[in-house]
């Protein structure tokens, strides 16, 4: 297969996505990290077999790790800390420091899949950023994309401890509707929209966190454990969705 020239890019803000920002990210059966990474997989394989893959924002890159030698994977992030993991946890990748700027590095209709888990939120320019992942994907091709979802069903009952409101990168906090619009108007079609879980537990006082996780998030643990894309968009705390090209 024919690669892109690999220019130089400028490093990520090294100081704000460091290996602080990066501490909670646990790999471990225990964790909704490892959980989550081979559910996105899983999505992935369910719709392709093979082909060329990038994820932006590869943070440690255990996403890009987990797919076999049927995908050609590129991960880009903005951070050096996270591109270094990155080439030690998914070595057959090739990684590199880069911002959504940067994507113009690669050719028109040049992947297959195309990957940003909980990445959008912290663009500042989405619509912008948008029309550059359309122009990079093949015609037929998948964006598959994970944000928090502003409009969760049990939102409202954590206020300002919302999960997503933790974090000050989190400049582009969007209903679910306006990712939609945001896809389509880049060219692209949604083709499944789909929640999570209600995982931001504890939701009410006195019953104890580890029934509401319980209780909460069974539903999710399904999706997860069957490899499916079924739970309606307001019982997630996340938004997934699925376009083509």
């Amino acid at each position: 297969m024919s690669t892109p020239p690999v220019k130089s890019a400028q490093p990520g803000d090294s100081q704000t996505f460091s290996t602080e920002y990066f501490k909670p990210w646990v790999y471990r059966p225990t964790s909704m990290y490892w959980w989550s990474t081979r559910y996105y997989a899983r999505l992935v394989e369910h719709y392709f077999k093979g082909g060329r893959l990038l994820e932006i924002g590869c943070g440690l890159g255990h996403l890009l790790g987990m797919f076999g030698e049927q995908f050609e994977t590129y991960g880009v992030d903005i951070s050096v800390y996270a591109v270094r993991e990155t080439h030690t946890n998914a070595p057959r990748a090739r990684v590199m420091v880069a911002d959504v700027e940067g994507l113009a590095m690669f050719p028109e209709n040049y992947f297959d899949v195309l990957i940003a888990k909980h990445v959008v939120e912290h663009l500042p320019d989405p619509p912008r950023a948008f029309e550059q992942f359309a122009r990079i994907i093949k015609p037929g091709g998948m964006f598959l994309f994970g944000t928090p979802n502003t409009e969760s069903a049990l939102r409202a009952l954590k206020g300002e401890r919302w999960y997503a409101l933790h974090d000050q990168t989190h400049v582009s906090l969007k209903a679910p509707q306006e990712w939609a619009r945001l896809a389509r108007a880049s060219g692209l079609r949604v083709e499944k929209m789909f929640g999570d879980a209600l995982w931001d537990v504890p939701y009410v006082p006195l019953i104890p966190t580890p029934l509401q996780r319980a209780l909460f998030g069974l539903p999710g643990a399904m999706q997860v454990l069957t490899g499916s894309a079924w739970m309606p968009v307001r019982l997630g705390e996340s938004v997934i969705v699925i376009a083509r090209k």
